[in-house]
């Protein structure tokens, strides 16, 4: 048990390593995107600006997403409103780093992601942004999905409050948390065939596990949205709430858990 202890320890960190250590911070990121250097798969650490007692959270200006700290819970609220939460290489850049610190921080036991007041929890991928590139480029760009697998292997109990539209990269972000609550009006769904694709973040294998072949095969290959209703008979969901409620009630869930 200890040796898969260490293994899995060791996966873990060697993961992260790739990513958070790929840029150091969010702002070593932006700042190398500004100057065009972002691109490939770097794999050497790069130091962090921001230093913090060990234990805690390095406090960060985070550009995407908002981080707070609620009793012994973490928040981490995704802030692109204007295009629906899109999942941009900078958004997921800063999730990584940011749950990653929580997760190392002694002060929480359990981390809410939300997509806000906006109503939407992430409506998926940033099409803009993946449209300037060639489908291998994009398959091989930081070996793809991997952020969404660092995401799956924090130690700390992830809530995911959805609201709105969880749809594409968002449903995947979603399934990757341990707990969805979710709201009265959210709809879950892999629409990725319906612009030629098929979901390349752990969709395919997560919605398996979640509702069953025949249920996944179905979405997936004809890219229909799934309602809260459905989604919590289906396996999905934990729990369906009053859009209103949604993000106290994932709240209270994490503190009994923390």
């Amino acid at each position: 048990a200890m040796l898969q202890s260490a293994a899995f320890a060791a996966s873990k960190s060697s993961m992260a390593v790739r990513w958070i250590g790929a840029y150091g911070s969010p702002s070593v990121f932006h700042q190398r995107r500004a100057q065009g250097t972002t691109s490939g798969n770097p794999s050497t650490p790069q130091s962090s600006p921001t230093t913090a007692p060990e234990g805690t959270m390095p406090v960060i200006d985070y550009q995407n997403i908002q981080v707070s700290q609620v009793e012994n819970v973490g928040v981490v609220t995704l802030n692109r409103p204007k295009v629906r939460n899109a999942l941009s290489d900078e958004l997921t850049s800063e999730l990584v780093y940011a749950v990653n610190s929580m997760d190392a921080d002694k002060s929480i036991g359990a981390i809410v992601i939300s997509g806000g007041p906006s109503r939407v929890f992430a409506a998926g991928a940033d099409i803009k942004q993946m449209a300037a590139r060639s489908m291998s480029d994009q398959a091989f760009r930081h070996r793809a999905g991997e952020w969404i697998d660092v995401m799956a292997r924090v130690r700390k109990p992830l809530i995911a409050a959805v609201n709105g539209f969880a749809l594409g990269g968002g449903c995947e972000l979603a399934m990757a948390c341990d707990i969805i609550i979710a709201g009265e009006s959210a709809q879950f769904g892999q629409p990725e065939v319906q612009i030629g694709t098929i979901p390349g973040w752990g969709g395919t294998q997560r919605l398996i596990r979640a509702v069953g072949k025949a249920k996944a095969m179905e979405l997936i290959l004809t890219g229909r949205r799934m309602s809260a209703q459905e989604a919590e008979s289906a396996g999905l969901v934990s729990r369906v709430m009053p859009d209103d409620n949604v993000f106290d009630e994932a709240l209270n869930v994490a503190k009994t858990i923390a």
